[in-house]
């Protein structure tokens, strides 16, 4: 009689001898030839999905005249116990008696169908298996959720957080997680970056210019994302013991050293949540002002594109609502807008004339921005000698393959093997040439910061004025220092208000006048106050007096005049206003493709 026998561990730290030498003895009692031992090493018995199980159901009377398991438990632990006791049937239905040494008398013979007291038997054995499987698992949960609540750094499972290693504590006998240095430096420079302002992407591009890798795997948006999210790192360690779909699962929480500061924590998660209000992405349509400029209902103001003529694209700040007039949620001011090269140009000059407030900013943000530029170049410079060994080893691997081609073809050989080597060559050369590009694209970029490093030192200035060719996302990062909020109030499409809302609690107007024979802006000085409704400007200015012979004390004026009439006047000229300074230029090269466009239609 051939005999097949079958056995399983549910962990790696488990052995098998037990279950063999059982099955060896019952065929050693017998006179039994057996064949050999089907085995799940590792395997929980709670899932069919074992090469072993499968190779059971996968047996005919040509295999073996019978199939003895160890025990019942070792074939399954699974709840679902009528799809374990229609395995058996089929098992036996193809000619194969079946003995499980649970109770080694008892045959299931095979070719025969299962009576009602061997499938009661079978249903209380697999139910007593699953019950036993439950509570080994509770007893197993119950002893490290007690070990977890008494030692807080205790290591309970495989997993070991990044930021921490595991090391032995002869104390408790255990391994307990200690702070590893390397690695949690890199989360605090996470935390760092986003509290500064960088969003989840620029965080990851930090880490990925620089080459720095977390436990070999990259820094991607989605894994700092989780990582920000893991309150272990502000000091809360959770552990959750679910051994039972049917009982709600036992959360245990401890407290150990936080590598983050709760507010800090906190805070981080608010601003990744928020970011996105505050942070442009868009290349073509930068918005320096995302979530500072707001429409007066309130909603953000986005850059659209309206296109007036096809292939002339015109940009504007309009409010962000997307809802029609009926809906309670539309813009109650008719959906606001105002030119976008208009409202950049007026905020970049208020900030040109206004510099020395920020010049210490620019100059220390310039500087950071070197010394990272620098550090992306080092973390470059790396990559670049990463992918020169490459290089090397497969222009190595192509002379060695060359040189077997070479010796191979002069012999009397099969040339499908040659052909093989052939096509090896081929994959190599290829590989060399993507990885040559790879190189290329390196030293290029290399190149590219080594100028905005030059460009930045240029830059650096130790007067009152601000260089002109500070770029726009740097301008951004001054007004997301520097404003909290900036409204529009318009009078008609010609004339209207920008209200400005600075951190430190000042508020600053400005008045503007489109018209293109009178484009001009003013700030409104602590002399004048505007009604933002009717547009009226009350100021107060002190007249010149044109009679020289008769000098006296001037006295102080008070004068209310609306926006329409203000800019056509010598008012202006007045302490009671500052003139913001307009680059016409965005016009002129509008006009000038529009002109273009005409022509060609023509």
């Amino acid at each position: 009689m051939k005999v097949i026998g079958y056995s399983r561990v549910s962990t790696t730290k488990q052995e098998l001898y037990r279950q063999r030498d059982k099955i060896n003895k019952f065929c050693d009692e017998r006179h039994f030839f057996l064949n050999r031992i089907i085995e799940d090493f590792g395997k929980s018995g709670a899932t069919n999905e074992r090469s072993g199980y499968k190779q059971l159901l996968e047996l005919t009377n040509e295999d073996c005249d019978l199939l003895i398991i160890s025990e019942i438990s070792r074939l399954s632990r699974n709840d679902e116990v009528t799809e374990t006791l229609h395995d058996i049937q089929s098992i036996i239905l193809k000619g194969i008696s079946v003995v499980l040494l649970d109770n080694k008398d008892k045959i299931y013979k095979a070719s025969e169908n299962l009576d009602f007291s061997e499938l009661l038997i079978l249903i209380f054995q697999l139910k007593g298996a699953a019950q036993e499987r439950k509570d080994i698992k509770k007893k197993n949960q119950d002893g490290k959720m007690a070990l977890f609540r008494r030692f807080p750094y205790i290591v309970v499972d495989s997993h070991i957080p990044y930021g921490y290693k595991k090391v032995w504590n002869n104390t408790i006998k255990r391994y307990v997680l200690e702070e590893y240095p390397e690695e949690l430096n890199n989360v605090k420079k996470a935390f760092e970056l986003i509290l500064s302002g960088q969003t989840l992407y620029m965080t990851s591009k930090y880490f990925t210019d620089r080459n720095i890798n977390f436990r070999n795997m990259p820094a991607t948006v989605s894994y700092l994302s989780r990582m920000t999210r893991n309150d272990l790192y502000r000091g809360i360690r959770r552990r959750t013991s679910k051994y039972d779909d049917s009982i709600k699962p036992i959360i245990a929480e401890v407290h150990i050293k936080p590598a983050i500061p709760e507010d800090d924590f906190l805070k981080a998660r608010e601003m990744i949540k928020n970011n996105n209000k505050y942070v442009s992405r868009s290349i073509r349509r930068f918005n320096p002002l995302k979530g500072i400029f707001r429409c007066r209902c309130g909603k953000a103001m986005t850059v659209k594109d309206k296109k007036p003529q096809k292939g002339i694209s015109k940009l504007t700040y309009r409010c962000s609502s997307v809802y029609p007039n009926s809906s309670s949620y539309a813009c109650t001011f008719k959906t606001d807008e105002v030119g976008y090269d208009l409202t950049n140009t007026i905020m970049h000059h208020l900030f040109l004339q206004r510099y020395s407030e920020v010049r210490e900013f620019f100059n220390n943000n310039s500087e950071k921005k070197i010394k990272e530029l620098r550090e992306i170049i080092n973390g470059l410079e790396s990559k670049r000698t990463s992918k020169e060994i490459e290089i090397n080893n497969l222009k190595q691997r192509i002379v060695e393959n060359q040189n077997k081609i070479i010796k191979l073809s002069s012999t009397d050989l099969d040339m499908d093997f040659i052909q093989t080597l052939n096509q090896y060559h081929k994959d190599l050369q290829q590989k060399l040439f993507t990885i040559d590009d790879e190189l290329k694209s390196i030293s290029s970029t290399i190149v590219q910061y080594q100028i905005q490093i030059s460009q930045l030192k240029a830059a650096l200035t130790t007067d009152n004025q601000i260089k002109p060719e500070i770029s726009d996302e740097e301008l951004s990062e001054i007004y997301h220092t520097f404003l909290d909020k900036i409204e529009y109030y318009p009078y008609n499409l010609m004339k209207g208000t920008y209200k400005i809302y600075y951190k430190s609690g000042q508020i600053c107007y400005i008045i503007v006048n489109k018209v293109r024979s009178l484009h001009k802006a003013y700030a409104l000085t602590d002399n004048s106050t505007i009604d933002l409704n009717t547009g009226n400007i009350t100021f107060s200015y002190i007249p010149i007096s044109q009679n020289l012979e008769n000098l006296t004390f001037p006295q102080m004026i008070t004068k209310t005049i609306n926006i329409h009439d203000i800019f056509a006047s010598y008012y202006v000229q007045t302490s009671a206003f500052t003139e913001i300074s307009i680059d016409d230029n965005y016009r002129k090269e509008y006009l000038a493709k529009v002109h273009t466009r005409n022509n060609k239609l023509e």
